[in-house]
């Protein structure tokens, strides 16, 4: 996954902020209770929401095969936004809360984008999740990588 590393900006998943409304689905970023103190809101960054098609190629533009269903909620790699929205996914902004809002339905591989200084972002582990019409998914890293759940 080196490749991965060097078109890591091809795995920026998704520069387009959608915004809620009446047709968004809620969500929330959380990092797992490692220490007793039970779960925390991760505030910052994006979550990339791709189609399997779009995450596919997205790992083959940069040179890579899919990940399996085991390496998924572990990738760790370096992406550039564009790279993924020019494949048609979004990357939807977490607010200072761990919230976010998104228009996506369907089955869905969302990954979580953190911000780096000066450099490509980083893209910190992926989950596959089918989203409903209405309720909510909670997307949570740690080190048993990245998952989510929805509620609806």
């Amino acid at each position: 996954m080196t490749r991965l590393t060097a078109i890591g900006g091809a795995l920026v998943l998704l520069a387009v902020a959608a915004c809620g409304g009446a047709d968004g689905l809620d969500g929330t970023v959380r990092v797992a209770d490692t220490k007793g103190g039970g779960d925390r809101a991760l505030s910052g960054g994006w979550v990339a929401v791709m189609t399997a098609d779009q995450a596919d190629a997205l790992w083959a533009g940069a040179g890579a095969d899919p990940p399996t269903a085991a390496d998924l909620p572990y990738l760790n790699t370096r992406v550039r936004h564009e790279d993924v929205t020019a494949l048609g996914g979004l990357l939807v902004a977490v607010d200072d809360k761990g919230g976010f809002t998104t228009t996506a339905r369907g089955r869905r591989v969302l990954c979580l984008v953190r911000p780096v200084p000066q450099q490509p972002d980083l893209l910190r582990g992926c989950a596959s999740v089918t989203l409903p019409e209405s309720g909510t998914v909670e997307v949570t890293v740690g080190a048993g990588g990245t998952h989510a759940k929805v509620d609806g």
